[in-house]
């Protein structure tokens, strides 16, 4: 948990109405990164030449 100086917005992940909910975050990010990287290798060539061969 932290306190923003300038701010005074806290910032604390623990949710004490939903216990799940920092677990279910990392699964969410996890399924868009996994999703993010098949669009992209699914991507023709000519829409992204450096990006080619990357997993």
């Amino acid at each position: 948990m932290s306190t923003d100086k300038r701010s005074g917005i806290v910032s604390d992940p623990n949710r004490d109405d939903d216990p799940e909910y920092i677990v279910r975050l990392v699964g969410q990010v996890v399924r868009v990164s996994v999703e993010t990287v098949k669009i992209v290798n699914a991507l023709p060539a000519e829409f992204a030449p450096a990006l080619a061969g990357v997993v």
